[in-house]
């Protein structure tokens, strides 16, 4: 039989591990940072291997492979995207050699963003990218490419190049974004970005991902976002980011709210 103190010691132990397991995803979000695809995916391995450990709560192993997935999904977007730029600028010098290494790279990151759930239109932008560099020796195209766009089809829009210093931030109305499979909420935001709360565990600054945001109850909006500020508060950390791309139709959506509340703020 188990008395009190056997029962706290044994309380303890889970809690240790549990907070290795967080530890561990921070290693894989600075991993992504890095866009280290090969890093990133032996520490997942080693993460699913950890959970074989029934004493650790299985909802807790089922929230936190979700958010580990979701990081190689990421890193895995990234490293494509990458390496068709790469590609584009060798085949812009009549670089052969480093133009196919590069296509090669992007095919196998391509491979491992789709095991990873990356939506079935990646694929085909990811090979009409490819077809372009070859064919027409690195002009370009616009389009997404990321591991998870929201959307296959619809135009995208470069947002840092829509964004000018001195955007004014209005806390109303507040926002939900969701990143992998964490909800949380925006503290403010500009039509350049947001400042992130409801956020657990700990970004580098520089790290890019897949966010999707809205009003509350209505139509989500997929983006890449990257952190450009951490403010640390006593009800946690919140997070400054940037938008870099998304869709027109995210892009029609601050402009809406700017026109309905910002007029007012």
């Amino acid at each position: 039989m188990y008395n009190e103190q056997d029962r706290d010691a044994q309380r303890r132990q889970i809690e240790q591990k549990m907070d290795r397991t967080r530890q561990e995803i921070d290693r894989m979000r600075v991993a992504s940072a890095a866009v280290k695809l090969a890093d990133v995916e032996r520490q997942y391995k080693a993460l699913l291997a950890s959970f074989n450990d029934k004493t650790i709560p299985r909802d807790f192993c089922s929230e936190q492979a979700g958010i580990a997935k979701s990081i190689v999904l990421t890193t895995a977007g990234k490293l494509c995207d990458n390496a068709l730029n790469a590609a584009r600028e060798a085949a812009m010098m009549k670089n052969d050699k480093e133009k196919n290494k590069q296509i090669a790279i992007a095919r196998e990151a391509l491979k491992k963003a789709m095991e990873m759930g990356a939506e079935d239109g990646m694929r085909e932008i990811v090979q009409k990218k490819i077809d372009i560099i070859g064919e027409t020796g690195g002009n370009w195209f616009e389009g997404p490419t990321k591991a998870k766009p929201g959307e296959a089809t619809p135009k995208m829009v470069n947002f840092a190049k829509q964004e000018r210093r001195g955007h004014k931030r209005f806390t109303e109305p507040t926002l939900t974004i969701k990143i992998g499979e964490t909800n949380c909420t925006s503290f403010n935001w500009s039509i350049g970005g947001l400042l992130i709360q409801g956020l657990p565990g700990k970004l580098p600054v520089g790290y890019e991902m897949q966010i999707e945001f809205g009003a509350e109850g209505g139509i989500k909006h997929p983006a890449t976002v990257r952190v450009m500020r951490i403010e640390e508060t006593e009800n946690g950390n919140r997070f400054g980011v940037r938008f870099l791309r998304s869709t027109r139709a995210g892009f029609e959506f601050f402009q809406t709210l700017l026109r309905t509340h910002g007029e007012r703020g």
